[in-house]
């Protein structure tokens, strides 16, 4: 399970979307190699949320190297294929 990005294009703006291509081309190589391995299922940023919200758990928006900062969003898309826990533990 991954949390599917999209990068917000602009019209007119021919040097805006294009240094979002190698995002995109990278993006689709990995989906590719992760569906050589199994099913591959996305989830939008918004979805993620709701399951984070669900769990009462909060995301930081510091740059503190934080589990709530930087693994909270992974850790409830994880979560939610395995199942089983309620508060991330280690």
């Amino acid at each position: 399970m991954v949390e599917d990005i999209a990068a917000v294009t602009k019209p007119g703006q021919r040097r805006w979307n294009k240094s979002f291509s190698p995002l995109e081309v990278g993006k689709n190589w990995f989906y590719d190699e992760l569906r050589k391995l199994g099913t591959l299922v996305t989830k939008e940023g918004w979805e993620t949320k709701n399951l984070r919200d669900a769990l009462g758990l909060q995301k930081s928006k510091s740059n503190q190297y934080a589990f709530k900062a930087h693994c909270v969003d992974s850790w409830v898309l994880a979560n939610f294929v395995v199942g089983g826990h309620q508060t991330p533990d280690k």
